[in-house]
């Protein structure tokens, strides 16, 4: 009456030792006994998911997937990375049944599958109810709904005596003033179930409740989710497409919760952890919750990431969820570790290739063993592999995403594992005063250390800007270049180094806007009072108040633009305000500097707008003297003996590669402060004390 799926395999005594065994044996004699077992997969997500298939065929498993016809993973049986599709209806209220009998009809050509499972999120409650009707391995659909569930989750928690936020589940809207005093201000406001923080908003006040919730409601029920995987908008598309299903769901209020936020991923066998570790989230663009970064491993105590992995523990156990791979969000508060939610599979997006780069642990093999019923043991090194971090690029300002590689520039630097855009030319963006913003693009970047790869890829952020153009804009990006047509004759001349040459040359500047990007100092102002006499019409860029501003007054420089140049959006800015001048007429020929600290700046505003200049890879280069000298001797010029210091544990070293006498030098500073002559190894320590000190202090 009830077809059972069971582990084809009978296993000794020495087997069943080694199948428990955390060795790279143990592992290797687990993973062998996947091949030729058929397991069938319950939706296959988007085509992101590819990798998954991919390492099952690897590992000589013979996938099925079911799926709505048409999906995009029918096409792996032709490439042989599957062994079946079988089209089903995934919307119709049959569909466990229909898939069961699907699944009977794999019996019958004698491909008895071994487990069901799936790794795409709204799919993991059908692919409960498919394995216990088919008596396979598996938690069961209560506990599987109650993870589902951010409200049942916390009512399931606070009986278990684990600490959980003040919360009020939503009927209606009639019931906010009720939540509001339930669990107080500042709120999130979030659905019960949910996917990518949709809906997730921080409020502060009734008023910004009662105005979020009937903002969130019309955007729930106006996002779906196709077949396929892929968001969309009834407002954009006119309908629901075929197969996709909207989002709407029940909402709940509950408190905010302050600190740091964490993913901990863990793997579960018999209701003990095999895995569990703890990888952090960097701060969100509030009121909204999108991801803006991660590093792994943690760089949190050791004492707080274990209270987080044993509230992710006593969270799994109160929920009954018992065996599988689980990505766990949660937060390490004022108050102690607190609960964000619970899913029941691997965690999507770069989750699986940062637990297999730092702690050697594969989250796709350990799903797979754990659907066919073999136990979890994962070997781990005695410290990470490597360290890892990767950015997420959200958008700064809203518009239609531009044409060009933007990224192509970080992608072969030191140290990037990949650099990717998450949008593509024409799409259109949000920044965060305006919703939910939108992911651009993600850099990943491998280090020794934690804190090293989140330096590095928060200093590749630096070099690139996205191309977005406000709504409205004409022009696919923004192209600076020089407005004139050049003659034979012309060209000529103007390669010639002769005093006409460059009488021509010089001519040529006449009634060109020239931006400069920072005037520096007063003593500057003879550069522009020059340009003024060639008949350029300089702009200049710079702090509010600085004493170029005055410049406009005499008639020096045509206009000033006021900027924060410390703010993290500079260079946005300043494409802003350099459209502004487009607009006006006053379209400019060029972007420069004169000013040292502001040479990198200048060079990234220069290529964002299409500007003639020199990279600011090459820049930055020249900036940096370590880096200098590093390209110089792999372009074979002679360089003195160097070492770049990290910290004064490494003097010593330093000491013995380089000798004495020697210097102590910034790879990158002004007016030679902090460049000293040493003669010994001590007086290299003092210097380096001092010189530190100096630095610190000096602005």
């Amino acid at each position: 009456p009830v077809l059972k799926c069971k582990l084809p395999v009978v296993l000794t005594e020495e087997d069943q030792e080694l199948l428990l065994s955390a060795t790279p044996a143990g592992q290797a004699h687990r993973l062998s006994m996947l091949r030729d077992r058929v397991l069938v997969f319950i939706s296959a997500g988007y085509p992101g998911k590819k990798f998954i298939f991919e390492k099952a065929q690897q590992l000589g498993v013979l996938s099925v997937i079911i799926d709505n016809p048409g999906t995009w993973s029918a096409e792996l049986v032709t490439t042989g990375i599957i062994k079946r599709f079988i089209p089903v209806d995934m919307e119709s209220p049959t569909v466990v049944e229909q898939i069961v009998a699907a699944i009977q009809g794999l019996m019958d050509e004698g491909l008895p599958p071994s487990g069901v499972m799936t790794f795409w999120e709204t799919a993991v409650p059908l692919a409960a109810r498919v394995a216990a009707a088919l008596g396979c391995t598996g938690n069961t659909s209560k506990a599987i709904d109650a993870a589902k569930n951010k409200f049942e989750t916390r009512r399931l928690m606070g009986e278990a005596g684990l600490p959980t936020p003040k919360n009020f589940l939503l009927e209606s809207a009639e019931q906010l003033k009720e939540a509001a005093a339930h669990v107080g201000f500042p709120a999130v406001m979030k659905p019960i179930n949910g996917l990518l923080s949709i809906g997730v908003v921080r409020v502060e006040t009734e008023a910004d409740l009662a105005k979020t919730f009937a903002e969130t409601e019309a955007l729930m029920n106006d996002t779906f989710l196709t077949k396929d995987g892929v968001m969309g908008k009834i407002s954009d598309t006119g309908s629901l497409p075929e197969a996709a299903h909207l989002l709407k769901c029940q909402l709940m209020v509950e408190e905010y919760l302050d600190g740091t936020e964490v993913d901990i991923d863990v793997v579960m066998t018999g209701g003990q952890p095999a895995y569990c570790v703890v990888t952090d989230n960097w701060p969100t663009l509030e009121p909204w919750f999108n991801e803006t970064g991660d590093n792994a491993p943690s760089l949190m105590p050791s004492l707080q990431q274990k209270e987080l992995q044993k509230l992710a523990v006593g969270t799994l156990r109160a929920l009954g969820l018992k065996m599988g791979v689980f990505h766990v969000e949660a937060k390490y508060t004022s108050r102690g570790p607190r609960l964000i939610e619970v899913n029941s599979r691997m965690g999507g997006g770069q989750v699986r290739d940062n637990n297999l780069a730092v702690w050697g642990v594969d989250l796709v093999d350990e799903s797979l063993l754990a659907a066919i019923g073999l136990p979890n043991a994962p070997p781990l090194p005695r410290r990470n592999l490597t360290s890892r971090s990767a950015l997420y690029f959200n958008a700064q300002r809203t518009g239609v995403m531009g044409d060009g590689d933007w990224l192509a520039e970080v992608r072969a630097l030191p140290g990037v594992v990949y650099a990717k855009p998450l949008v593509s030319p024409g799409d259109e963006v949000t920044c965060s005063d305006d919703g939910l913003p939108t992911w651009l693009g993600q850099i990943m970047c491998d280090a020794p250390t934690p804190a090293e790869a989140v330096a590095l890829v928060k200093k590749y952020e630096q070099m690139v800007v996205p191309p977005i153009i406000p709504k409205g804009e004409a022009v696919p990006v923004l192209k600076c270049k020089l407005p004139v047509v050049l003659t034979e004759e012309d060209q000529e001349l103007l390669l010639s180094a002769t005093p006409a040459g460059q009488a021509h040359r010089l001519s040529m500047l006449r009634d060109r806007v020239l931006v400069f990007i920072s005037a520096g100092y007063p003593g500057k102002k003879f550069i522009f009072e020059k340009a003024q006499q060639l008949g350029v019409l300089s702009v200049i860029i710079d702090n509010p108040g600085t004493w170029s501003a005055e410049l406009v007054t005499t008639g020096i420089i045509k206009r000033f633009i006021p900027v924060d140049m410390e703010s993290p959006t500079v260079v946005e800015q300043i494409v802003a305000a350099i459209q502004g001048l487009m607009d006006e007429g006053l379209p400019p020929s060029g972007v420069m500097t004169f000013w040292e600290t502001a040479v990198p700046l200048a060079a990234r505003v220069a290529a964002a707008l299409g500007c003639t200049g020199n990279t600011s890879k090459a820049i930055d280069a020249a900036k940096n003297k370590f880096e200098t000298r590093r390209l110089m001797g792999e372009a074979g010029l002679p360089t003195p003996k160097n070492f770049l210091l990290e910290s004064a544990e490494q003097l010593k070293e330093a000491a013995a590669h380089v000798g004495f006498p020697a210097v102590m030098k910034p790879i990158n500073g002004l007016l030679s402060i902090g460049v000293v002559r040493v003669e010994t190894e001590a007086d290299l320590a003092k210097t380096f004390a001092e010189t530190e000190a100096l630095m610190n202090d000096t602005f």
